[in-house]
């Protein structure tokens, strides 16, 4: 059996793992708690002590982590003042519920709460949703909360996360969230200090599935177009009929934004849930660009590119029967950089990034002045 079938084979049965793995996992609500086995008074129970502030407050958390999908309780009191609320009750007036915005580490959520006009505590849920549709306010909101990722948790090492893989239990990756209150008017948080609670972002051992399957399925594409035509300029052939022909760069160009969008649209899809409106018209170009650029380095090649051998695959790259060329290097050194953002901001920012109009007119001049060029090269 070829080597390339053998990773094949070992990556799609990664990644069948991970996605299972995922399906396994407790469902939110559901993940174990820091503080498992500590009873806690009902928030209506509560009472408040002499010095608490006579305002707008947070009184606790439950549960005090969960992951997207799930809700968090909050226990609030001092929505209206004691004194308005006796004001009320003495006229036998029914006041309208207040609205109250969310705020998650600053950033005031879509989401708000309809509170009873009491200064008493009350319990309230905050669903902890995001939505398929990556363009909803809601979505937008969860990616800024969001931004900047969270960590594995300790130093990763090859060898740490062969134990972490050992361990069936689900390890999350936590973010604190400074959860705070204000009223719906108003324009920053009003409850000090905020309460924290810890959001799982994702599956420790699922994103370590996740990655080892993506490097697994990357080498099968790299062993592959070795032992095949799949990325080359021509069919020549050696006499054992093993491919022969030059690497061509617009093909692995092509093959570069294939793997990378394609990852990057999983990694979202299975993290926050958001598949729907993901793409940029941006990203779109840059496959649209590729894509062009590939289809007109075969219609270019001459009767002398087909019967050309390969020198390897760098020196493909780079290079024609001449040597080294700023067009083809340029072109090479402007997809890895724009494709660095692309995998940042997946990573980083939860979301595709969208190259203004200069940065893909750049990308179109490079990829042009590749093809202009190229048929000097085949003479």
């Amino acid at each position: 059996m070829r080597l390339s079938n053998i990773v094949l084979i070992a990556g799609v049965g990664v990644v069948a793992f991970c996605l299972f793995r995922i399906a396994a996992l407790p469902g939110p609500d559901n993940i174990p708690q820091a503080d498992a086995g500590k009873a806690s008074p009902s928030c209506e129970t509560r009472k408040l002590a002499d010095d608490a502030p006579q305002r707008l407050s947070i009184l606790g958390v439950s549960p005090s982590q969960n992951t997207i999908g799930g809700k968090i309780r909050l226990c609030v009191y001092g929505v209206v003042s004691k004194a308005a609320e006796a004001k009320a009750a003495a006229d036998g007036e029914t006041p309208a519920k207040v609205e109250l915005s969310v705020w998650f580490n600053g950033v005031r959520s879509p989401q708000t709460i309809s509170a009873d006009p009491v200064f008493g505590p009350r319990d309230y849920a905050i669903p902890l949703t995001t939505p398929e549709d990556a363009s909803k306010d809601l979505a937008t909101f969860w990616r800024s909360v969001l931004a900047g990722g969270a960590p594995l948790g300790g130093e990763l090492t090859l060898e740490s996360a062969f134990e972490k893989l050992k361990d069936w239990r689900p390890e999350y990756a936590f973010k604190s969230i400074e959860i705070a209150l204000s009223r719906a008017d108003a324009g920053a948080p009003e409850t000090r200090p905020p309460a924290i609670f810890r959001l799982g972002v994702y599956e420790q051992k699922a994103a370590l599935l996740g990655l080892l399957g993506f490097v697994a399925l990357t080498a099968w594409v790299a062993l592959f177009a070795r032992e095949s035509t799949l990325l080359r300029e021509n069919g020549r052939t050696t006499a054992s009929g093993a491919p022969a022909g030059p690497y061509s760069l617009g093909r692995v160009q092509m093959a570069f934004w294939f793997i990378l969008i394609t990852a990057g649209f999983l990694v979202l899809w299975l993290t926050i849930g958001q598949y729907n409106s993901v793409m940029t018209s941006s990203v779109l170009a840059l496959i649209g660009i590729s894509g062009t650029t590939g289809l007109a380095a075969i219609a270019i090649n001459g009767d002398e590119m087909k019967s050309r051998t390969s020198k390897g695959f760098l020196p493909d790259i780079f290079s024609d029967d001449a040597g080294p060329q700023l067009h083809r290097i340029q072109a090479v050194v402007w997809t890895l950089i724009l494709g660095l953002i692309f995998a940042w901001n997946v990573l980083w920012n939860f979301r595709f990034v969208d190259f203004d109009a200069q940065l893909l007119l750049l990308m179109a001049f490079v990829n042009g002045l590749y093809l202009g060029f190229k048929p000097k090269e085949a003479t």
